[in-house]
């Protein structure tokens, strides 16, 4: 009988929590799910946990470490169910979250409905954080050419079909897997939510990045490269004001890599592109985001450590 639901669960070297993200899966009120965990050639105990699940959690070995990225495209191509939901093995769901997306998915009004994200809260160094609550549905392709409005990916279902139609996860790309994905799947589909926060996404001080800002700075272009094109033919004030926020994105990104000269460099072309955004002007001149110093960006931090650091 074929799942409803494929959960993709990518790892390298997270026994320690591994656990807590499987329960959380089992846990769902949605019965008809299969669980795909792909161990991407971890050191540690993976094995041996995953071991200690009856068989409806399918283990997948890569002989090699290959990246998040690679991972989540053999769980994908393994996946038997008419959605795929994604979940990294330090976070966890509540019981209801693959059911509410679900429901989306049957009740939305919006076609093609390609994926329905959700609200998620962030557990920091064992705080709970605010949560934070989607705002974007519909045809978002053009508000995603300006920033990731969906990440991070442990939050998505997709519909099994998008993937043959737009490809799987850009392994090659260095960084920002997941946003070209959406920026794929946005271009043909529609994007809807499930308010509520039913995410968790745990986080500590170790994943504030000093180092690999090459890595992150070269995905981004490459990324900035395929869609130059689509931000250029957008209105002129629009235009401006995406090309700001992305320069304004990369600042904040060196900023917290401890990169000042790259960042004062990178915040004033998004001055240049687009002078009005107050956001820049703050992070330039005060040094910070005027939203809590790190905690937005360290979320997107956290989720490009993870494909950098496979």
């Amino acid at each position: 009988m074929i799942p409803e639901v494929s959960v993709v669960l990518p790892t390298y070297n997270r026994a320690e929590t591994l656990p807590r993200a499987i329960d959380s899966v089992l846990s769902q009120t949605l019965d008809d799910i299969e669980l795909i965990v792909v161990d991407d050639c971890s050191d540690d105990d993976t094995k041996h946990v995953v071991s200690q699940y009856d068989e409806s959690v399918e283990y997948l070995r890569h002989q090699e470490n290959r990246g998040a990225p690679a991972a989540r495209n053999t769980g994908i191509k393994a996946s038997q169910g008419n959605f795929v939901a994604f979940i990294d093995s330090d976070d966890e769901w509540k019981p209801g979250k693959l059911k509410s997306q679900l429901q989306v998915f049957k009740n939305s009004k919006l076609t093609p409905l390609g994926a329905v994200y959700t609200g998620f809260k962030t557990i920091n160094d064992g705080q709970e954080e605010i949560g934070t609550v989607p705002s974007k549905r519909g045809d978002i392709f053009t508000q995603q050419l300006m920033k990731d409005w969906v990440n991070p990916t442990s939050t998505v279902m997709v519909k099994s079909r998008c993937f043959e139609d737009v490809g799987l996860f850009d392994s090659e790309l260095p960084a920002r897997q997941d946003y070209d994905m959406w920026l794929r799947i946005s271009r043909q589909f529609k994007f809807d939510y499930v308010k509520e926060p039913v995410t968790i996404l745990h986080t500590d001080s170790s994943n504030r990045i000093t180092g690999d800002i090459g890595a992150r700075m070269d995905g981004n272009k490459e990324i900035l490269e395929k869609i130059k094109p689509d931000i250029e033919s957008l209105g002129y004030v629009q235009r401006r004001h995406t090309w700001g926020y992305q320069y304004y994105t990369m600042g904040r990104f060196a900023q917290l890599a401890g990169r000042p000269s790259l960042a004062q460099s990178l915040l004033l072309r998004s001055l240049c592109s687009y002078p009005l955004y107050w956001k820049t002007w703050f992070a330039l001149f005060i040094g910070v985001s005027p939203i809590d110093a790190d905690n937005k960006y360290l979320l997107s931090a956290k989720n490009i450590w993870r494909n950098l650091r496979w």
